[in-house]
């Protein structure tokens, strides 16, 4: 999972400080490799990970059983549900469910 943001956007600040510090103390990230990409820190990074130009985006990577990649993205603050959601579905394309 990658989340693009920056700090001086509030909506990333709490996506980071309550809902993924939550989801990561209840153990629900345990399985999820998490990277936080700063627009303001690396732009061409954040550029080439973004579509659109609201932040905070997250954007879920997950590797099909034959081989290819699949991406789930959201854009805007995210609740703890809508997370588990998209973990959920990230985890079924994984598996080929």
């Amino acid at each position: 999972m990658v989340v693009v943001g920056a700090d001086w956007c509030p909506a990333c600040v709490n996506l980071k400080s309550q809902t993924i510090a939550s989801m990561k103390q209840s153990g629900e990230l345990q399985d999820v490799s998490i990277a936080v990409v700063d627009q303001d820190d690396q732009p061409e990074l954040a550029a080439q990970l973004k579509r659109g130009r609201t932040i905070p985006q997250i954007i879920v990577f997950s590797q099909t059983p034959a081989g290819g990649w699949k991406r789930i993205q959201l854009t805007g603050f995210q609740s703890e549900t809508t997370m588990q959601s998209v973990l959920s579905k990230a985890k079924q394309l994984s598996q080929g469910s």
